[in-house]
């Protein structure tokens, strides 16, 4: 009985330290660094999510705040945010919903869940999180900041959520948006093939 006892109060013990020892799982995103035309709009940039363990994160919701620059210009501006077509939540989603007096052209939040009447409470937080459309009319060059909430931003930070309405945490890295100058790679190209006709020449005396 006494040999009993402990084994028991072992598997106790064994239980406990297995669920102390368990990390959930972490959504991570990296925005990343995107080239961008100059004097264009309509310009998507996809941002993508990942987990490498995603039935321990049971992802139900998100407030997704995307914002550029210092969020206070218009240009570069966002014009569009797809939380919901070719993304995570689609096919199990309530639609997507602006914050109240969240829509300036540099910064945005939206928020969607899923589908209270699905019988999948949460998503695989794997693919797409969100495509993003942005306007560089007026600008002709320049690096800006692209942040969904990693630093500090107009809205605040993108946050998740799962079926029970506790925040997930996320690894969120900020990035950039680079309207490049004009290609100085076109002015290498001019001087390459310049130099070739000049060989030719050299080569065939009878060319003017």
């Amino acid at each position: 009985m006494r040999l009993k006892c402990n084994a028991g109060a072992w598997c106790a013990l064994a239980a406990g330290l297995l669920c102390a020892a368990r990390v959930d799982a972490t959504p991570v995103v990296n925005v990343g660094t995107h080239n961008l035309l100059a004097n264009t709009p309509g310009q998507t940039v996809t941002l993508l999510i990942s987990d490498t363990t995603p039935n321990s994160t049971r992802l139900a919701g998100e407030d997704f705040v995307v914002q550029l620059a210092d969020g206070n210009g218009t240009a570069p501006k966002i014009t569009g945010v797809d939380l919901i077509h070719g993304t995570i939540f689609d096919g199990n989603n309530d639609n997507q919903r602006n914050f109240t007096g969240g829509n300036f052209p540099q910064a945005q939040g939206w928020g969607t869940a899923t589908d209270p009447n699905n019988a999948a409470a949460f998503v695989d937080d794997n693919g797409t999180l969100a495509t993003i459309t942005i306007d560089t009319m007026g600008v002709n060059s320049g690096t800006f900041a692209f942040s969904i909430g990693a630093g500090s931003t107009r809205l605040g930070p993108t946050a998740f959520f799962d079926d029970k309405a506790n925040t997930i945490t996320a690894a969120i890295t900020d990035g950039t948006i680079t309207v490049p100058e004009p290609s100085s790679v076109g002015l290498l190209g001019l001087a390459a093939s310049g130099a070739l006709l000049r060989h030719r020449r050299r080569l065939d005396p009878t060319r003017p």
